[in-house]
């Protein structure tokens, strides 16, 4: 197994827990959407904005397959899994974890986030994170190796939750 590939919901922690992840198996990290704003020179909220989602989307499949083969801990955009090419990538890269959050977490997590721009032409946060269970959450638990439920765990009992998911699916 190469890559160990967080998909989740945004906001529910695929960054934090895959920063701490990595260090803790001594591994590169990798934020898919940092990676897209230094391809563009733009924060993603500004490509958003500028450029609609279906360009970003087109980035965020190009950033991806330009990624090393290597082994690494990867964030992904909480849409990527919604692409048929990226999904069949990430497949055959490694391990695909699913963090799962509940809705109510999420809300509270977002409330306070100007920097992620409302999705579904939601003109609420609260419809915003509905529509996208609606969409995503399905595709998570069907498309993943492994569900990790974060509802109440800090930061350290997620990673350490996580390491353990990891060696019982090796």
């Amino acid at each position: 197994m190469s890559w160990i590939v967080l998909v989740g919901q945004r906001a529910c922690g695929k960054t934090s827990i895959g920063q701490e992840l990595a260090k803790v198996l001594n591994i590169d990290f990798v934020d898919l959407d940092d990676e897209i704003e230094k391809r563009e020179k733009k924060k993603i909220i500004d490509i958003f904005e500028v450029f609609g989602e279906k360009y970003f989307r087109k980035q965020e499949l190009k950033s991806l397959l330009s990624l090393p083969k290597k082994k690494l801990v990867l964030s992904t955009g909480g849409g990527l899994i919604t692409q048929a090419d990226a999904l069949s990538f990430l497949k055959q890269r490694g391990v695909i974890i699913h963090i799962e959050v509940s809705q109510k977490e999420l809300l509270n997590r977002r409330k306070n986030d100007k920097t992620r721009p409302l999705l579904y032409g939601s003109s609420t946060l609260e419809n915003e994170i509905e529509k996208s269970f609606e969409i995503r959450e399905s595709l998570y638990i069907k498309n993943s190796n492994m569900t990790l439920n974060c509802n109440a765990l800090s930061l350290d009992e997620s990673v350490n939750k996580m390491v353990k998911l990891i060696e019982v699916g090796k």
